[in-house]
């Protein structure tokens, strides 16, 4: 579905995930620092680039982070489970 806006290229409606082959071929070749780590954690947690590069340690308590609405496109606040392999690529010490 394409949907017209004034003034603005086409918008279209994506869909589209990375299957677990997908996912199994590219997980092991990245590293756990830097642009890497950033990745791998919007792997695990399907978040967005600039929510996973703002997230502060006061964000997160237990194994939950909580994404401040001024970070979110749609300005609400979001809880994030963080389990398995997004709670051993989050670093537990700042």
């Amino acid at each position: 579905m394409v949907r017209l806006e004034r003034g603005k290229r086409p918008v279209r409606k994506r869909d589209r995930v990375l299957s677990d082959d997908e996912l199994a071929r590219i997980i092991p070749t990245l590293g756990h620092t830097g642009y890497d780590a950033a990745a791998r954690m919007m792997l695990f947690t399907a978040c967005r680039r600039e929510e996973v590069c703002g997230m502060k340690p006061e964000e997160v308590e237990d194994d939950l982070w909580i994404i401040p609405g001024a970070r979110r496109k749609n300005g609400k606040p979001l809880p994030v489970p963080l389990t398995g392999p997004a709670t051993s690529n989050w670093p537990s010490s700042p």
